[in-house]
Formats: C-alpha cells, structure tokens, sequence
C-alpha cells in the first residue's frame, strides 16, 4: 500500500474536492519509509492519527508510538467522521515509551511480535532525544533510532503481501527539516506542513528532484485547525 495523499487528510466535508483528492496518485511504491515534517502546533499528531486510522479502517495493523505526556497535554483531533467506538482503533497498537533508548529497545523486538504492524508510526522524534538540537550527539542520536526503526520495519515486513511503512513525524522550520541529509538516507519521502495563511501539507519539492515522483503528487493541501473539531482539508493547489 503506497502513500498517498489522501491518508494523511480527509476531504469529506466536500465530496467533489474528496473525489479530486483520491484521484492524485499515489507515491512510488519503493518510498516505504517517509518523515512529516513540520513546526510546532501545527497539526503533526493529529495527522499522524488520521494516517493510522485509514491504514487501520482498512484492516491493517499499526504501531503508533508517542509519549504520553505530550499526548495528554495536547490531545490530537480525530480523522473527520470517526469516534472512539469505531472497531478500526483495534488495530492501532498504541505504545507510550520516553526515550530514544525505548524506542531502540521496542525496534530491536519487533521480530518477536507474533502480528507485527504493518505500518510503524513514532510521534515527534526528537521528543524522546535529551541532547538538544543542533548539538553532535542529537544528531547521532536521531541517526542511531532512525537506524533501528528502518530495521524494525525491514524485520515486520517478511511474511507480509506488502512492506511494512514507516512514518516519523519531527519538527522543522519554514524550508524544511533542519540536517535534512540526516533523514533522507532513511526517510526518503518527506511531506512538509508550511505556514502559508493557514497551513499547507505537501511534499517537499527536493524529494520530487532525487525520485520519479509523479507531478501531481506535488499537489498543495491547504488545511485549518483553528475552530476545528477534526481536521479537513479546504483546498488544493499545484505548484506553478
């Protein structure tokens, strides 16, 4: 199951953009492993639900893994139309773990798993590294965790119809993720949220350069959280 764009935001307040949205294609199958990138408060968790809900609804096991304090503090929105009793939230696998350390230790056990996801998940990576950004052992750091979830999801896939995804969210600024060439090696799919007006989902325009991406996937999704119980998408552009 490829990304696509249509999981991360829904469009069902509007059947006609819903129909648009669905018709974009699909990213390339061989980009399994991708980053959500994006500032602060600007709906990254939230989405990151809405991504596991959809694989979810559709049968599929996901490993959402996040810290709980962060998810306690600021509760993420449900995908538009869902409720706490919808059967598919039994698929996701929800771990609440605190460093970097315990995510390495949950990546190097995914292979006992007896059902192991088929799509891994981890909220806000640099949440669970000490060493702050910018400095040499952050970096080492995300490089390391990032080393052993590309190893967990390899692991999770054998067996399977379809590789296992992996999907990390962290934060960036305007123009990207910040040591971008840390993440590429091992998320070469990067969909970027920007602050434009309101907020704009799409993928970065670098990864379109180094991958056969095809040009509608470079669509701009223009969505809002002011106001909103959900998250929906209001518009899309194309990059002139």
């Amino acid at each position: 199951m490829p990304y696509h764009l249509s999981s991360f935001i829904s469009a069902r307040l509007s059947p006609g953009l819903q129909s648009q949205l669905s018709q974009l294609p699909g990213f390339p199958a061989s980009l399994t492993h991708c980053l959500l990138a994006g500032p602060e408060r600007s709906g990254k968790t939230s989405i990151l639900f809405h991504f596991a809900y959809t694989l979810a609804a559709a049968g599929k096991q996901v490993g959402f893994l996040c810290k709980r304090s962060k998810l306690e503090q600021v509760p993420p929105l449900l995908p538009l139309g869902a409720n706490a009793q919808d059967a598919a939230w039994q698929n996701i696998n929800l771990r609440y773990l605190d460093t970097a350390a315990d995510l390495q230790k949950y990546a190097a056990c995914i292979h006992l798993s007896p059902n192991p996801p088929q799509a891994l998940i981890v909220d806000d990576l640099s949440e669970f590294i000490v060493a702050r950004p910018g400095e040499r052992a952050h970096d080492q750091e995300i490089v390391k965790t990032l080393a052993f979830l590309h190893e967990a999801a390899r692991c999770a896939s054998p067996g399977q119809a379809e590789p296992c995804l992996l999907l990390v969210s962290d934060l960036s600024g305007a123009e990207g993720p910040r040591a971008l060439y840390l993440y590429q090696r091992w998320l070469p799919l990067i969909i970027h949220i920007r602050p434009e007006g309101g907020l704009v989902l799409g993928l970065l325009p670098q990864v379109a350069e180094l991958h056969a991406v095809p040009v509608k996937c470079m669509a701009q999704l223009h969505f809002c959280l002011a106001g909103q119980s959900a998250l929906s998408l209001e518009y899309m552009t194309f990059p002139s």
